[in-house]
């Protein structure tokens, strides 16, 4: 048992909401829970603890995984990587990914736009609108991904990305991506998979007469 003042309770059922939103499984909210509980009951003050930092880290691994994985496996390639139990996802979850929330009439990138800090966008939730390089608009809803081609060769966005609601976002850095894949490749089985598709991906880049940032549903 432990006794939790009021603003450890606050903390606490913020933190539920965060991972409710984000669909944690059970199993793994009760045991972020139960951690985070343990920490602000110790020595660290409940006011002084933002719980998302003070559980421990294979925890924090665990949740990031639970978290990502599912947004992951609306991808292809990731799906199969996934199924596969590839070494390389945990910690592409815990190191690489990220969420951004955005209201309407946010804008994501521009066309033209070579972003500083490249990173392929996949909605979670909400509604976004495409506008390509000759002013055609494209819906973009829920389990799409977006500027995958960041993550295989330099790019430049091919057109701009606005949000038309509240949009959740999930994004997978370029940079820590690419970080990841070099550190797993001499020990992965996964490291020509990973070639055989990038491969691919920019032959089929190269081949497009019309280059965008979207997918191909």
């Amino acid at each position: 048992q432990y006794i939790i003042g009021g603003s450890g309770a606050r903390q606490l059922a913020t933190l539920k909401r965060y991972l409710k939103q984000n669909n944690v499984s059970k199993a793994t909210t009760k045991r972020v829970c139960r951690n985070a509980k343990h920490a602000i009951s110790g020595d660290l003050t409940p006011e002084s603890v933002e719980l998302l930092h003070v559980i421990s880290e294979p925890l924090k691994v665990e949740l990031a995984y639970d978290m990502y994985s599912q947004v992951l496996m609306w991808h292809p390639f990731f799906l199969e990587l996934l199924q596969e139990n590839s070494p390389l996802m945990r910690p592409i979850c815990h190191r690489a990914m990220s969420m951004l929330l955005l209201s309407s009439t946010d804008i994501i990138f521009n066309l033209g736009e070579e972003p500083a800090e490249p990173k392929m966008y996949v909605v979670v939730s909400g509604t976004l609108e495409y506008t390509d390089s000759y002013g055609e608009v494209t819906s973009v809803g829920e389990k799409r991904h977006l500027a995958e081609a960041v993550l295989w060769t330099n790019w430049k966005h091919r057109g701009t990305l606005t949000a038309v609601s509240d949009v959740k976002l999930a994004m997978l850095d370029a940079q820590g991506f690419f970080d990841l894949c070099q550190r797993f490749m001499r020990r992965s089985e996964a490291a020509l998979k990973i070639l055989g598709y990038a491969t691919q991906f920019i032959e089929e880049l190269n081949r497009s007469e019309f280059k965008s940032d979207l997918d191909h549903p």
